[in-house]
């Protein structure tokens, strides 16, 4: 739930930027929702390199590979955030986003099942766990409607 209040935070102050300034960038709703998901993007992607074996530990047991697709991930995750911002490929971007969070969702599943802790965050209950779950659909949502033109 942190990427998710990452993702809010960085969408709210950019639209108070864009009260402010006139910025054409961020002149769009939909700009403004790309720049906040590059942003949480960015921020979630840290993880993969600082804290590879946090994220082995949500992967399930049956994924052969797990660190460096770890690590592979992080890639991702970063090269969706700067595709969102290339106007050719915003559109791609939002796709092979929209797939990666499909492709990540077992691991999030396998850590409420077994009651693994969310990398980086504070003990949780189990019911944290499932309920990180509900955010996958909105991220996959956000990267589509913020990929359209």
């Amino acid at each position: 739930m942190l990427a998710f209040a990452v993702l809010i935070i960085a969408f709210g102050l950019l639209g108070l930027l864009s009260l402010f300034f006139r910025w054409n960038f961020i002149a769009t709703i939909r700009a403004r929702g790309r720049i906040a998901l590059g942003i949480m993007l960015l921020f979630t992607a840290t993880r993969h390199f600082t804290h590879p074996l946090e994220l082995v530990a949500i992967m399930p047991e049956f994924i052969p590979l797990a660190l460096p697709l770890v690590y592979l991930s992080g890639v991702l995750e970063i090269s969706g955030a700067v595709g969102l911002q290339i106007p050719k490929l915003q559109r791609w971007a939002g796709m092979a986003l929209t797939l990666f969070f499909v492709a990540v969702f077992p691991a999030n599943i396998n850590a409420a099942v077994i009651h693994i802790q969310p990398p980086g965050g504070l003990p949780s209950s189990p019911a944290y766990l499932w309920l990180r779950l509900l955010f996958q659909p909105v991220f996959i949502w956000w990267a589509l409607w913020s990929s359209k033109r």
